[in-house]
């Protein structure tokens, strides 16, 4: 596999390409989801903001964190009336899904929540249609073509719910300006990440050992719990 020479990430560009970068995502966002009654919105300081928040200067709180924590219950990996088969493959997607917003720059508990919420929502014919990739996992040999993998499954995943099931997951358990601002940052970052070949993300997923074990593990166990050879 060739080198990447250039990363695809917000957070390498400086502020000027970056602004240009997210403004259009950010006025289609608030096209579709104007403020509510009373709320103002500033689009310099929200561009700020994200800039901060790719370059982990900007601390997001969930709005509720009980109600966060309720939620959470009722998600992946935790589903209740599923099959042990079902139950970790949205584990798997779980993995996949806290990494690809962590490359966005969503980084730890609001990446956490947010992929569980979206992995939660996955339906049977969604999931049956992912079988395929999540399959993949099993034949993957060694970091790069696991890295590859799981820039597989995060594209199909993508395609297959499109930014609004994304947005949903947030808008639970966000403040709506954290939700806009996390959601601009998503839909730049990811809509830039599917028109690469996914090479900067896969030579960053290689670097991740933890995530990998982690991810290598619960893939294990999703192979045996549906009996993939």
């Amino acid at each position: 596999m060739t080198e990447p020479t250039a990363s695809d990430q917000l957070k390498d560009q400086d502020f000027d390409t970056f602004r240009a970068t997210v403004l259009p995502h950010l006025d289609q966002l608030l096209a579709d989801n104007p403020p509510p009654p009373g709320q103002t919105f500033d689009r310099d300081k929200a561009v700020h903001d994200m800039y901060d928040l790719v370059n982990g200067r900007y601390d997001i709180e969930s709005a509720e964190p009980a109600a966060a924590a309720e939620l959470e219950l009722d998600s992946a990996p935790n589903k209740t009336g599923v099959s042990e088969c079902t139950m970790w493959e949205i584990t798997v997607i779980c993995d996949v899904l806290s990494v690809g917003l962590q490359y966005c720059g969503i980084a730890g508990a609001p990446a956490q929540r947010a992929a569980a919420q979206i992995a939660g929502q996955l339906n049977a014919a969604q999931l049956n249609g992912l079988q395929l990739l999540l399959q993949a996992f099993r034949n993957a040999q060694g970091a790069r073509a696991t890295g590859q993998a799981v820039f597989n499954l995060l594209s199909a995943i993508w395609k297959l719910t499109g930014i609004r099931q994304f947005l949903g997951a947030l808008e639970t358990n966000f403040a709506w300006y954290n939700w806009v601002i996390m959601g601009t940052v998503i839909s730049a970052q990811l809509a830039a990440l599917f028109l690469s070949d996914g090479l900067a993300f896969v030579a960053e997923i290689v670097i991740m050992g933890a995530f990998l074990t982690q991810l290598g593990l619960d893939v294990d166990h999703m192979c045996e719990a549906c009996a993939w050879d």
